[in-house]
């Protein structure tokens, strides 16, 4: 897809806001209650419309939006000028734009006039796509933090979330730059280098103009991109391989592989789901899950929900990540890499030669036993440069003469060390653990708690591509995304407990109900037919008439 100038949430920091929108300094004096009763359909008030043509999950979202604590983006504003939109009719569109779909800003502008549930949200009001850039340019760090994380604290409460099981993962999202914008540090010098000259001469022949606000903007991003790609060149520098390329417009973004295999620039967003369903926690990074793991874990701590277990998947089968775990108190299910065994239950690795699964670890005396039955004794403690972990390595003279060499190394003359990081016994006790039946058994719910998110958010809210350039744009937008989710799902949750209280259900009754209905639906299964058949031919037959 050709990048563009202006995407979804895209829109630059205004230089002068003029009155009437979010962004002056107003108090939001639009009442969000009030403005829904005067708005009819014909001789039908809008919210008995509603619910008449089956949009109830509409009203359940108007309602929920307006129990949400909203003083925050009240606290933005100041008295003087005319009353801006109120932040709950705005928020409001922009989430249930994300239901349908809908969620660029002029996509939520048409929808705020043809839509009738977003005549219900909006109060009647109608924003257009500018009133709503700017309100998320004013609260864009609110939206992408603050916000999410009060919202979903009083979600969890109404749902009554007591303590239970989660699990995280991460997934990866395109971004909105494309790999047409790819250059190398070089070539990026040299951009950022004429960018800025081309600033400073506008500056200082001209008053400042919106030109010169891009020209500077252009320079800032070309230079951040060459300081990135310094950083990022090094480590790859030590493992011998080629310098990385960087996005010209977003150079935050990684080009990296999807799903499906192909190579684009995208972001790696995580999650952390309640077994009830519920987002309690998301973050993004360019390239790992783990290095967010503890920020996922703060934002659960605020949301204020108390996790009896985490479940994690095989990339996150890393010592930091067991440490991290020991140091907070809590219980992890993580399974181990999995490894390739010959016929002989001996692991292999991919080009035939024995992997270190293969070297057997005797923690009483500290050493490895080789798959010939030699002794692998440790060496010195040392300082990995890329990972900054303590490690040591385990070798023993008598691999210069084993008659298993050529299996063990490619190394014509270096003997085969086996690594060994400090806390490497917790990833064996993590293995252990998996070991038991009922260990794997707990680990399967794992994918039925948080895959459901992903294929929520990707299919029915069209995440599967970031509309705003830069991490930034991009945490923003998966914030107001598992808002959305959040909110669907505690609707959904809110409309079955109506349903039940409006037929005055005790447990027990509830309980009938459902048994009434399986039997239904069991004697009307095909196999079925006969029996009914037969009921009916022992019936008493009706009385002949008079």
């Amino acid at each position: 897809m050709p990048d563009t100038e202006q995407q979804g949430f895209g829109f630059e920091e205004p230089e002068s806001v003029e009155a009437g929108g979010p962004g002056e300094k107003a108090e939001p004096r639009v009442e969000f209650e009030e403005g829904r009763r005067r708005i009819f359909v014909g001789e039908v008030l809008l919210e008995q419309y509603l619910e008449s043509h089956g949009l109830k999950a509409v009203k359940v979202l108007g309602e929920l939006m307006g129990e949400l604590d909203v003083s925050g983006f009240e606290a933005g504003y100041k008295p003087g000028g005319r009353p801006p939109i109120h932040p709950r009719i705005l928020l409001s569109l922009i989430v249930y734009g994300m239901h349908l779909r809908q969620w660029s800003l002029r996509e939520l502008e048409q929808l705020a006039v043809r839509d009738v549930g977003a005549w219900f949200l909006c109060r009647g009001v109608q924003p257009d796509h500018s009133t709503l850039g700017k309100f998320i340019v004013k609260h864009e760090k609110l939206l992408s933090d603050e916000f999410f994380v009060s919202a979903t604290r009083s979600l969890a409460s109404k749902l009554g979330l007591k303590p239970g099981e989660a699990a995280a993962d991460g997934t990866v999202i395109q971004a909105a730059a494309g790999l047409r914008s790819l250059a190398k540090k070089e070539v990026l010098e040299a951009e950022a280098q004429e960018a800025r000259q081309q600033a400073e001469a506008v500056a200082r022949t001209e008053p400042p103009t919106r030109q010169q606000a891009a020209l500077e903007k252009k320079a800032q991003v070309l230079e951040q991109a060459v300081e990135i790609a310094t950083q990022r060149a090094e480590p790859r520098q030590a493992r011998n391989q080629s310098a990385p390329q960087l996005s010209r417009h977003e150079p935050q973004a990684v080009n990296q592989p999807g799903k499906d295999g192909l190579y684009r620039l995208s972001y790696k967003p995580s999650l952390l789901v309640h077994e009830s369903g519920l987002i309690l926690a998301q973050a993004l990074h360019p390239t790992s899950e783990v290095q967010v793991l503890e920020s996922l874990l703060q934002q659960t701590l605020q949301v204020g929900v108390e996790l009896v277990s985490l479940a994690l998947d095989a990339g996150y089968f890393q010592i930091q990540v067991l440490q991290w775990a020991v140091v907070n108190g809590l219980d992890v299910l993580c399974p181990p890499e999995r490894v390739k065994r010959n016929e002989a239950a001996v692991a292999v690795t991919n080009k035939g030669l024995f992997a270190k699964a293969a070297f057997h670890y005797e923690p009483e005396q500290d050493v490895y036993r080789c798959p010939a039955g030699h002794i692998l004794r440790p060496g010195q403690w040392k300082v990995e440069a890329d990972t900054q972990m303590r490690v040591r390595h385990y070798a023993t003279p008598a691999c210069k003469s084993c008659p298993l060499r050529a299996q063990c190394t490619s190394s014509a003359s270096s003997p085969r060390k086996i690594g060994r990081h400090e806390g490497q016994e917790l990833k064996e006790a993590m293995a252990e653990v998996f070991e038991q039946p009922a260990a794997r058994r707990r680990y399967a719910r794992r994918s039925h708690i948080v895959e459901p998110v992903f294929a929520e958010l990707k299919e029915r809210q069209s995440l599967k591509r970031f509309r705003r350039r830069g991490s930034r744009g991009a945490r923003l937008e998966l914030s107001l995304h598992c808002l959305a989710f959040n909110l669907k799902r505690v609707g959904r949750a809110v409309a079955v407990l109506a349903v039940l209280a409006l037929l005055g259900l005790c447990p027990s009754a509830t309980l009938l109900v459902l048994f009434l209905a399986a039997l239904l639906f069991f004697l009307a299964l095909p196999p079925y037919a006969s029996l009914r058949r037969g009921f009916a031919c022992h019936s008493p037959a009706p009385s002949p008439a008079p």
